[in-house]
């Protein structure tokens, strides 16, 4: 009996230890199989490297897109066009209408912008779609005098009122025009490397942007007595019949006067930028009407000259 329970006992030893070895083994069977799924070394530097360079990537475009904002500091080359406005012809000793074209010798212009942006994110983070508004465009130009230029401030424009009697504006003097206005309008930017590796690349970007807007220009004229063909001297007060009386009067209104004109209306922008990171260079082309009304409205009248204003700027602009 004794000897049947001892083989009974060690046969379901053997069975134990047979069952232990083969769960041992299939135990390291799937510690092998699981090893080969471990991440190495090399594989958690590769996807922290990625990771770094999507961060990297995406704080880089952010800096690309982040600037709206513009400040330009310009050179101005205008032109001044006269239509419908009358000038004195010494060999006709009259004034005539007739077409004229001022160009500036120099001038300059200060203009700030601010983009708002049609979409949240640009398409492809190359293509970008906007408002551009403007509260600042402040444009100063000179205009030089008219060569072989004359007046006449004897010769009355309107005889119809003999206590108010009005006379003509000597255009062709020296000039300083100033304006300043406002505009809106659609723009586009492009930065087309930001596809590239080179992340120095990436920040070039190009603007193209069209705008309308609405200024007040204020003409300044520098007085040129000498220009005066009539001759103050040949005047002769003391004889109240004596018509010379009338030229000094003439000559004393006209040439004490401002020769200040000012004039409002709307104008047209179209220009393009170029940049990179905070700094760049523009250009534009500015036009607009002018219609010019004297601030000397007893003297001059109340009438309106008209002229087309042309300008183009090259300038420098800041980005932020």
């Amino acid at each position: 009996m004794k000897k049947q329970l001892t083989l009974l006992a060690a046969l379901l030893f053997a069975l134990t230890a047979a069952a232990q070895i083969d769960e041992n083994k299939q135990q390291l069977l799937d510690y092998e199989e699981d090893t080969a799924n471990v991440v190495s070394l090399a594989d958690i530097l590769k996807m922290q490297q990625e990771v770094y360079s999507k961060n990297y990537n995406r704080e880089n475009l952010q800096q690309v897109w982040k600037r709206k904002k513009t400040f330009s500091v310009s050179y101005n080359t205008s032109r001044l066009t006269a239509r419908k406005v009358p000038f004195y012809e010494a060999k006709e000793d009259a004034y005539n209408v007739k077409s004229y074209k001022f160009e500036s010798d120099w001038g300059f212009s200060l203009q700030s912008a601010n983009t708002f942006r049609l979409h949240k994110k640009p398409i492809a983070n190359t293509v970008a779609f906007g408002l551009e508004f403007s509260p600042l465009n402040l444009s100063v130009n000179h205009y030089k005098q008219m060569p072989d230029f004359a007046y006449n401030s004897s010769i009355v424009k309107d005889a119809s009122d003999t206590k108010n009697l009005i006379y003509y504006s000597p255009w062709g003097l020296e000039m300083y025009d100033i304006s300043y206005g406002m505009h809106i309008g659609p723009s586009i930017t492009v930065a087309p490397f930001t596809a590239l590796k080179s992340k120095g690349l990436a920040h070039l970007r190009l603007q193209a942007y069209f705008a309308l807007g609405y200024r007040f220009d204020i003409m300044f004229r520098s007085s040129d007595k000498d220009k005066d063909v009539n001759d103050p001297d040949a005047a002769d007060t003391s004889d109240p019949a004596n018509t010379d009386k009338a030229a000094q009067t003439a000559y004393d209104k006209v040439n004490s006067s401002s020769l200040i004109t000012w004039a409002h209306g709307l104008y047209t922008q179209f220009g393009f930028r170029i940049n990179w990171k905070f700094i760049g260079i523009s250009y534009e082309i500015t036009k607009g009407d002018w219609k010019h009304k004297s601030v000397e409205t007893k003297i001059f009248g109340s009438q309106k000259e008209k002229f087309n204003a042309t300008s183009s700027r090259i300038g420098l602009t800041f980005f932020w």
